[in-house]
């Protein structure tokens, strides 16, 4: 697939906007076999796609999920271009791109929109600070909401900036300092995330926990309800894996008192199984505070890795056997052993999961 000249059409036609949305799944063959940077670039060109086509309700949990979680300049700055598309100002917007302002710090770097594989010097580049600042302006007091964090944003932060941003911060500053016209209650995000089908051959798939027990799919979960996460070893990006395994532990330390009288399994599986030896999984879950014991497990698939990601249709891609790119997943998986709870492209907390799990006892 060409995805240059296929957002070149969309871009000419925006009524064609929807076939731009399954590129944003980071398991899309269009990235197989791309180098992490060629694979961010790719997905990027096509979420900055979205500025002047219109940003679709579909694709803003992609979006806020590269605000919050992001690393890469050009994914943020494509991210932030993105947000320009959103039909009104949404709060959620607004909060996810100060958490992207204050995350880049010292990542800040030059970034072109000129193609997907752009020309040195370019006279149109820019940063992703500065595309994250010229959102936050140009939704103006629809992101009032987040004025006062821009403020302290700027004593916090501002020496450690460029002229150049520093005058876009005190632009954003100034457009955000006036409350809308009209204030209304905020409703709960509109962004539930879907429920992945499931594979009828998933009860088979091997697992092997950082304690090297083995078991199946179909024996580890039914019979009782478990939380999974999907992470690796090797990810380089504190604000997902390492993240999301830290949360992981807390969970498994609340979960007895939040829910007396039902054990629920905590586990997390790697994306990287050929390099997350049970060794390797035993380190990074101590490392993060897990209590490994029959309910908590941190596992690998050996052999069947494949059908799990049919299964939970999860968000990552790879160049040979090396993640190039993925999203933050988490699921609640069933006594049936079927999934009937999924948190993707969110930032989850331990509290919401609780409160799903009391819910859904």
């Amino acid at each position: 697939m060409d995805v240059e000249a296929l957002v070149a059409d969309v871009r000419a036609d925006p009524a064609r906007r929807d076939e731009l949305l399954p590129l944003l799944h980071e398991g899309h063959p269009v990235y197989d076999g791309r180098g992490e940077s060629a694979a961010l670039r790719t997905r990027g060109w096509v979420m900055a796609a979205y500025e002047t086509v219109g940003l679709p309700p579909e694709a803003v949990p992609a979006v806020l999920e590269t605000l919050r979680t992001g690393l890469d300049p050009f994914a943020v700055a494509a991210a932030a271009r993105a947000a320009r598309g959103a039909v009104a100002p949404d709060p959620e917007l607004a909060a996810a791109l100060v958490t992207a302002l204050v995350g880049m710090r010292g990542r800040d770097d030059s970034v072109s929109f000129s193609g997907v594989r752009p020309r040195w010097p370019d006279p149109e580049s820019t940063t992703a600070l500065t595309e994250v600042l010229r959102t936050l302006r140009a939704l103006g007091s629809g992101a009032h909401g987040v004025h006062a964090a821009l403020t302290e944003a700027r004593r916090l932060h501002a020496a450690t900036w460029s002229p150049a941003v520093r005058a876009e911060l005190d632009a954003a500053i100034e457009a955000t300092a006036g409350a809308p016209l009209s204030l209304t209650e905020l409703a709960p995000s509109p962004y539930r995330s879907p429920v992945p089908a499931g594979s009828s051959d998933v009860g088979g798939v091997a697992l092997e926990d950082q304690d090297s027990r083995r078991t199946t799919f179909g024996e580890l979960f039914r019979g009782r309800r478990h939380v999974v996460a999907f992470f690796y070893t090797r990810c380089g990006n504190p604000a997902k894996c390492s993240a999301t395994v830290t949360r992981l532990a807390e969970l498994a330390v609340r979960l007895p008192d939040a829910l007396p009288g039902e054990e629920v399994g905590v586990v997390g599986i790697s994306y990287d199984p050929g390099y997350d030896t049970p060794e390797r999984l035993a380190a990074y879950g101590a490392a993060r505070g897990l209590a490994f014991g029959d309910t908590v497990r941190l596992l690998r698939a050996p052999t069947g890795h494949a059908v799990l990601r049919e299964h939970f249709d999860l968000a990552v891609g790879y160049a040979g056997t090396l993640v190039n790119q993925h999203g933050v997943e988490l699921y609640l998986v069933g006594t049936d052993a079927r999934t009937t709870h999924a948190w993707t492209r969110v930032t989850w907390t331990v509290d919401e999961v609780l409160d799903v799990l009391a819910a859904t006892r």
